[in-house]
């Protein structure tokens, strides 16, 4: 295989990178469909969102699929210690719930 044709994967340098995490893979699909809504500094500020919540539930090894309120509310306290705005943790999660709502609907 030429490791500058890729499929699901990720090159970097020379070396290929096969994601082959299912759960990886139907996130990146969820997040897709919800981010394919939007445009612009929305679109970024959706997609910075993101990245900081799916970045978080790694780091406390939880599945995004298997997640509960309390998981958002100590994210949203985790962002706030963090020192982030009130305007931008409300935001963040509503884009939390907004993905997730999506993902929840289109299976």
């Amino acid at each position: 295989m030429n490791p500058t044709t890729v499929h699901s994967s990720e090159v970097v340098g020379q070396l290929v990178l096969i994601e082959a995490d299912p759960i990886r893979e139907r996130v990146r699909h969820a997040i897709a469909g919800f981010l394919a809504g939007y445009s612009g500094t929305t679109l970024e500020a959706y997609r910075l969102d993101l990245r900081g919540w799916i970045t978080w539930l790694d780091a406390a090894f939880l599945d995004p699929f298997a997640v509960e309120r309390a998981h958002i509310e100590l994210y949203a306290r985790w962002c706030e210690s963090e020192g982030k705005a009130r305007s931008t943790v409300g935001r963040r999660l509503s884009t939390i719930c907004g993905s997730t709502s999506t993902a929840l609907r289109s299976g």
